[in-house]
């Protein structure tokens, strides 16, 4: 080898849990340069530096130690990661790299060891590259809603790319209820069976955060081996809604968890808006376009109200935000908005089905079973 490649120093300012607007970009090889770069970033007035490791070919451990140490000796600029350019749409700013080992956190270690299984985080990266990228493959993504291991083998086996995991499915499947009825521990416990028994991309709902700090929310998620996951603005523990900018800044904290880690964590923001009784907003779709755009700013990765009462409100959150749209339906009736074709030609990034792939199983399983049940 000839030695390393020059890194790619990006030098960046940071609004609203995102990074928005690059300052200037320098190449660099060695800690020198980046105390130099770091030096232009603090007179400059740009308060986070991204460093750019994944078109790096070659470099030693003593040689990342020394950028470690140059970077720390400027806390105040904040944290090292590694992004690479995002090249899908407004809404989806930038992808991160995969993370260097000697960031990750010994607590999410410790974790795994104890349950003697230890996800590679470049792993975990890619996977979520992946499902970001299949938001974006210019076709409808249809991600069925699984709930066990034996749903989600038999999902991959149709041919599917990756899935989700619905709260709602799961719970019934474990016998307990669905918002938040589950705890966090519960849900893992589903989620980690999920993601060890398939070998693609899986999205967990993790409803609305089970009154977990972001940070501790992602960094558990990731172990569980889930790459995105879905929130709501429903707080069950508390029957109530959060205010947008309150759901906002959830999102916003979950986002700058994920990329501490170094993983582009698909980040579904769901509003209930649709869910709510009649009159509780003057115009529930204006209202979920409001919310849903702050959540897209927070760094969302899709948007998913559910019940979207019908094509008129689809077309219009599509026309106003700025990412992919998530429509819930039925695997054999379709949505409100219509089939999958009517959906495909509305031009609907995400499909997923929430309870509806289960309930839709428990009347053809009747009828398996009821002929075995008659009297002889």
């Amino acid at each position: 080898m000839n030695g390393p490649n020059p890194l790619r120093v990006r030098l960046v300012e940071i609004g609203f849990a995102a990074l928005v607007e690059v300052v200037g970009e320098v190449d660099m090889a060695s800690a020198p340069a980046l105390e130099a770069v770091l030096a232009q970033a603090t007179s400059s007035g740009a308060d986070h530096v991204v460093v750019d490791l994944r078109h790096t070919t070659y470099m030693d451990s003593s040689g990342l130690n020394a950028l470690l140490t140059a970077a720390l000796a400027h806390r105040d600029l904040g944290s090292l990661s590694a992004p690479t350019p995002h090249r899908r749409c407004s809404a989806c700013s930038r992808s991160p790299a995969p993370r260097t080992s000697w960031a990750e956190p010994a607590t999410a270690a410790r974790t795994r060891r104890r349950q003697g299984r230890q996800p590679a985080m470049t792993d975990l990266a890619a996977k979520a590259t992946k499902l970001l990228d299949l938001h974006h493959a210019g076709t409808t993504l249809v991600l069925p809603t699984v709930w066990d291991a034996w749903s989600a083998r038999a999902v991959v086996d149709a041919g599917f790319p990756a899935l989700t995991i619905g709260s709602h499915p799961l719970a019934d499947s474990r016998g307990q209820q669905d918002n938040e009825g589950m705890t966090l521990d519960d849900a893992l416990d589903g989620i980690r069976r999920i993601t060890g028994a398939v070998d693609v991309p899986v999205s967990a709902d993790v409803e609305s955060g089970y009154d977990t700090p972001p940070a501790e929310l992602v960094e558990r998620v990731l172990d569980a081996g889930a790459v995105g996951i879905n929130v709501e603005d429903t707080v069950h523990s508390q029957d109530r809604l959060r205010s947008p900018d309150e759901h906002a800044d959830y999102i916003g904290g979950l986002r700058a968890a994920a990329d501490a880690q170094g993983v582009d964590l698909v980040i579904n923001a769901r509003t209930d808006v649709f869910l709510k009784p009649e009159g509780t907003f003057a115009d529930p779709v204006a209202e979920a376009v409001s919310r849903l755009l702050l959540c897209e700013a927070a760094g969302a990765r899709c948007a998913y109200p559910p019940k979207a009462p019908d094509a008129d409100a689809v077309r219009t959150l599509l026309a106003e935000l700025a990412g992919p749209l998530n429509v819930i339906a039925h695997p054999v009736d379709g949505s409100a908005a219509g089939s999958l074709a009517d959906l495909q030609q509305l031009g609907v990034h995400r499909i997923s089905f929430g309870p509806l792939l289960q309930m839709a199983l428990v009347d053809p399983l009747q009828a398996l079973v009821a002929p075995w049940a008659e009297p002889a």
